[in-house]
């Protein structure tokens, strides 16, 4: 078949992230909310071009990832650290 495995994942991912970008509810405080808020705001200010649901998903990604990778190294550094300084095992 042509579809992989990394499409599956993918499409399972961005069937979540749709879904939870439908459901999110304006009593949150979170980025997915500020983001509708946002797109919300450029259609009552007649921009031409707000934000799409492609685009709201993408910078919930991106910043998933990116704080993935930030944990990722600050844990590693920590175990690096603990590892190697005298003392701080004990």
């Amino acid at each position: 078949s042509s579809i992989t495995k990394f499409d599956q994942a993918l499409q399972l991912l961005d069937d979540i992230v749709y879904a939870t970008i439908r459901q999110a509810s304006s009593q949150e405080d979170s980025l997915l909310v500020a983001l509708l808020r946002e797109r919300e705001k450029q259609i009552a200010d007649g921009d031409p071009n707000p934000l799409t649901d492609k685009q709201i998903r993408d910078h919930l990604l991106t910043l998933l990832m990116a704080a993935h990778d930030t944990t990722t190294n600050l844990m590693t550094f920590a175990i690096y650290y603990i590892a190697t300084e005298p003392g701080l095992d004990d």
